[in-house]
């Protein structure tokens, strides 16, 4: 007579627990939104979702240690914006974070320039397309001098400052 394996069953129900608790973890992960921007809102309003900032610059100024700003679906800048964060830090403990609205997807175009710390950039189509301006030091002095010249993304002078889950492109509108 053929016998069952005891460990099987007990091996299958351990396999369905494990399944059923990571599905749990990640519907349990959500993001609170504490300020909020959004193409059809105004810089002029308090940043809540019924009254979102329109600019992600605006967005990013406000928030404080340990908040989040969530960016609505749709395309932010052009070739000739600069995404400036200079004021947007946090803390080691309580980072600033800015991503995209939950279940939504917003564009950024422009050059990203970060002199903050302790930032979390999440969820984002990234494209650095911005040719304005390209930062070179001066060999005399060492100072930075502007020129027009390539085309220039990203600018990290902060510390801590995290690229997390975004598509990052840098394409030249000249030959699109």
């Amino acid at each position: 007579r053929d016998r069952e394996d005891p460990v099987a069953p007990l091996a299958v129900a351990v396999l369905a627990l494990a399944l059923a608790a990571a599905a749990a973890s990640a519907s349990a992960t959500t993001i609170t939104c504490n300020l909020f921007a959004s193409k059809s809102g105004s810089d002029s309003n308090p940043g809540s979702v019924s009254s979102p900032f329109a600019t992600v610059q605006k967005l990013a100024a406000a928030l404080t240690a340990g908040q989040t700003g969530c960016v609505r679906a749709g395309s932010y800048g052009s070739a000739a914006t600069t995404f400036s964060f200079p004021n947007s830090s946090g803390t080691a403990r309580a980072p600033v974070t800015i991503t995209s609205y939950p279940g939504e997807r917003a564009n950024l175009h422009g050059y990203l320039d970060f002199e903050s710390s302790n930032v979390t950039l999440s969820r984002f189509n990234i494209d650095g397309d911005n040719t304005a301006f390209n930062q070179r030091r001066s060999e005399d002095s060492g100072c930075p001098a502007y020129t027009q010249a390539v085309s220039q993304g990203l600018s990290i002078e902060g510390s801590n400052v995290i690229f997390q889950d975004n598509d990052l492109s840098q394409s030249v509108p000249a030959r699109r």
